[in-house]
């Protein structure tokens, strides 16, 4: 009896592994919550169109709030999609991103990254992108990892030839300021974000100094929005 039961459960397990459509994928076992999204299919370009070269562990929350833990994915930059690749049998899909609330992945042992799928004020129709959460608090500082076509690459083999997009990435980073509003920089510039702090430039301008942090620089830039923040807009001060 007890035999019987454990072939019927390989039995269900692998039907539910099982259960692929071509257009409309969906990861449904006993464990984990739906996937959903179409077949996809890669296209070449001279350039990635991936954030991540490497298909990366992650953890995603859907709407709904359930939580997939472990599945392997790539975040596209240049269409502002996010892939999954099923480890039963390695096809490759478009992830329904109307589904994502966020998601972490983790490119390497010591670093990992939240995105989430935000309305951007700023843009036409109040437009949802994914951005990478770089600090979140009463100022908030938010990464747009987009990947542009930049021209076109002609390639040669034997007598053939083959026109491809040329693609670079170009991050954008949005500040959400202490009052809700928005604002956008190519190039990381505190001259441009003092502007919208007349009152408190000076103050700004001595804590940066005394910080020896250069707003220039991604990584400094992001510890200098949580002194900021700390400094002038805690609500605990």
């Amino acid at each position: 009896m007890i035999q019987k039961n454990i072939l019927i459960y390989l039995f269900m397990t692998c039907m539910n592994f099982a259960v692929l459509s071509q257009n409309h994928s969906q990861l449904d076992s006993l464990y984990t919550p739906r996937l959903t999204g179409a077949s996809f299919v890669e296209t070449r370009y001279y350039g990635s169109p991936f954030v991540t070269p490497d298909w990366t562990r992650s953890t995603i929350v859907l709407n709904t709030g359930d939580t997939i833990i472990g599945e392997k994915i790539k975040y596209n930059g240049y269409v502002d999609e996010v892939m999954w690749i099923n480890q039963h049998n390695y096809k490759k899909f478009k992830l329904d991103k109307s589904n994502i609330k966020e998601f972490w992945i983790q490119p390497d042992s010591t670093h990992s990254a939240h995105y989430k799928h935000i309305s951007v004020p700023i843009y036409e129709n109040n437009q949802k992108i994914f951005l990478e959460t770089a600090y979140e608090g009463n100022m908030s500082l938010y990464i747009y990892h987009k990947i542009r076509r930049t021209g076109r690459y002609t390639e040669r083999y034997e007598d053939l030839s083959y026109e491809l997009d040329i693609l670079t990435p170009k991050d954008i980073y949005f500040f959400k300021l202490p009052d809700g509003r928005w604002i956008e920089m190519n190039k990381l510039r505190l001259r441009y974000l003092l502007k919208y702090f007349p009152d408190k430039k000076k103050a700004i301008n001595r804590l940066t100094k005394k910080s020896n942090l250069s707003f220039k620089r991604e990584d400094q830039c992001i510890e200098l929005i949580h002194l900021i923040d700390q400094e002038f807009f805690s609500s605990t001060k």
